[in-house]
């Protein structure tokens, strides 16, 4: 089992909650994933059932979704044709925090040519303005151990190798916050009030898919299966201490109708 299995496994359990695969000998459900990444969640869905569409507007992302068999494309959201048939469901995979302007992008979504009448808009989103310094310091210090312990070694550069070595962790956040522009979630979802119906909406653990994303970043990962058992001992303590008010959970969902 790849590191990267279990954030894919966690959310794809969110969205057949909202989106189960249709009855046998029916038409499949048609989703539309705006973000896709290494191609893992997309290739996800087509297995149980889905008929799933990506787009992305970075080359190596698409060539990797490709390469699982996914129908994915290069594309702007904004700037993305609409199709010939409405689709089930539109999917804001952690992408919707990095797409501007964002009235505009969701909006889009629930254009009849996009969305069938009946369709949803599902979010998996971050709130990365809403760490506070318990649960900075918690993924901090996690980073480090495990960087220590030769369990990870995140990209150069990335987050995860910056928040391994600082002295200053609420500060790296502070200066990521900056630099990369990110919506706050707190706008996310005035955007979808704005311009849908919102039915459900839910916190979930997130940091552990910064632990997940630096093991599968291993020049010669370790056992892939002891890998991502760390990951899901991670998931479990950040739960854990999420239920007992040690620190916040930082993930968030969004179903949306129009």
């Amino acid at each position: 089992m790849h590191p990267l299995t279990i954030p894919t496994e966690h959310t794809l359990a969110f969205i057949l909650e909202i989106l189960p695969p249709a009855a046998e000998g029916d038409t499949p459900r048609r989703v539309l994933e705006i973000g896709s990444g290494d191609g893992r969640l997309a290739r996800a869905m087509l297995d149980v059932g889905h008929a799933v569409t990506a787009i992305d507007i970075d080359r190596q992302r698409v060539d990797a979704a490709r390469a699982l068999g996914v129908a994915a494309e290069m594309a702007n959201w904004l700037e993305q044709d609409p199709p010939d048939d409405p689709f089930d469901a539109i999917l804001f995979s952690r992408s919707l925090h990095h797409i501007s302007p964002l009235d505009d992008a969701v909006s889009r979504g629930v254009e009849s040519p996009f969305l069938a009448p009946a369709g949803k808009i599902i979010v998996e989103d971050f709130a990365f303005h809403e760490m506070d310094e318990p649960t900075i310091l918690w993924l901090a210090t996690t980073l480090q151990r495990l960087i220590i312990a030769r369990e990870i070694k995140p990209a150069r550069e990335s987050l995860p190798a910056r928040l391994g070595v600082a002295r200053d962790p609420v500060g790296v956040i502070e200066k990521h916050r900056r630099r990369r522009h990110l919506h706050p979630a707190a706008d996310i979802r005035a955007a979808l009030a704005a311009h849908t119906r919102i039915v459900e909406e839910h916190d979930a653990p997130y940091l552990y898919r910064w632990v997940a994303a630096a093991a599968a970043q291993q020049p010669k990962p370790k056992n892939p299966t002891i890998a991502a058992e760390l990951v899901e001992q991670i998931l479990a303590t950040e739960r854990r201490l999420i239920e007992s008010g040690q620190i916040k959970a930082i993930g968030r969902r969004f179903v949306a109708t129009p």
